[in-house]
């Protein structure tokens, strides 16, 4: 078999570390809304939904932590590598610009649109993740999973 058609593998810390830049950017992301939303309901909700990111980013950071060291851990694929750092840097963290222009252009509704669109992506990067994490650290993701999936109901809720 020659080299070039074993597939290369990458530990799950990359993933992890991807998942936690996601959560600190939105943690930005949704600084950003309260303290440019003149609704007061949104703004409550925007500075919650901060506090999440805040806390799914220490448990992501956490999980990274058990991996002792380079080479330890759950394998993905560089097929499975690739599609979820795609994922991340194409559609789950918005640009720094966009989340600029959104929060101060005062635009509520895209911005709302954009946080539903981040709150999805991030559902589905977390799914993919379930395959990478060890099976013990499987229960903290399926929570942060819920927790996204009640970010998205509580935006699904605003009337934009």
């Amino acid at each position: 078999m020659s080299e070039s058609s074993v597939p290369k593998v990458f530990s799950g810390a990359e993933v992890l570390r991807m998942a936690a830049e996601m959560e600190q950017i939105g943690q930005t992301f949704y600084e950003s809304l309260a303290g440019a939303a003149d609704d007061p309901k949104v703004a409550a909700l925007c500075r919650q939904l901060a506090q999440d990111e805040a806390r799914h980013l220490e448990e992501f950071q956490r999980l990274l932590a058990h991996l002792v060291r380079p080479g330890t851990g759950p394998w993905v694929t560089e097929q499975q590598t690739e599609a979820a750092r795609a994922l991340v840097k194409g559609r789950v963290l918005p640009r720094i610009a966009d989340v600029r222009k959104v929060a101060l252009g005062g635009n509520l509704a895209e911005a709302v649109k954009l946080a539903r669109e981040m709150e999805q992506d991030a559902v589905r990067f977390y799914e993919l993740m379930l395959t990478v994490v060890p099976l013990s650290d499987r229960p903290a993701v399926t929570q942060i999973i819920q927790q996204e999936r009640t970010h998205l109901r509580e935006l699904n809720e605003l009337p934009f």
